[in-house]
């Protein structure tokens, strides 16, 4: 109910400043500051929308995951038909977006019991310089809403393939874009208790 009377005001506000540019346009008034502001406007309201969109698939709405599974299957496919083209096969398929809400559940909480995170303002963090890693910053692991972040998603889900696996070693390859949030996630992932 919440997320819909925000939504309702974000469009109302939005509606308003572009009455408010069409008649400052029709006048030949400068809207310049008006349309950057619009702009705005409608980029925070889009991140909202995905925000909630993400909401839906943790509460476990079936047409949001029905949707998910779809995308997930196609593009799993895809991966096989090019991997097949290099002559490689996967026993397995499973990222952060399979991992159960329980399993990010158990995450939390053991780094809630370890000290690990903390409550800041709603939302659960790892506050890295507090842990002697000035340069790591802070992260988010659960937002105000109680979504987990990419963060608290690859805790899982490396946990999960460890038991599963009893891997001795991992290998991640990826753009160094990712460097920061590697070097979060692998400061989190084996701290020791």
């Amino acid at each position: 109910m919440k997320i819909n009377k925000v939504k309702d005001e974000q469009d109302a506000a939005i509606k308003e400043l572009k009455d408010e540019i069409n008649v400052k346009a029709k006048a030949g008034q400068d809207t310049t500051s008006l349309v950057q502001k619009l702009d705005a406007m409608v980029e925070a309201s889009e991140d909202q929308k995905a925000i909630d969109y993400f909401k839906s698939l943790e509460d476990r709405n079936p047409d949001a995951l029905a949707l998910w599974q779809r995308f997930r299957d196609l593009s799993v496919q895809k991966y096989r038909e090019t991997y097949k083209r290099l002559n490689i096969e996967f026993d397995e398929y499973a990222g952060e977006s399979t991992v159960s809400p329980e399993s990010i559940k158990a995450v939390a909480e053991e780094l809630a019991e370890k000290k690990i995170s903390e409550d800041s303002e709603g939302a659960v963090i790892v506050d890295f310089e507090k842990h002697g890693a000035k340069k790591l910053g802070k992260a988010i692991l659960l937002r105000k809403d109680g979504t987990p972040l990419y963060l608290t998603r690859d805790i899982a889900e490396i946990r999960r393939r460890h038991e599963e696996h009893h891997f001795d070693k991992m290998i991640y390859v990826v753009a160094s874009a990712q460097d920061l949030h590697l070097a979060q996630f692998f400061k989190v992932s084996f701290v020791d208790p």
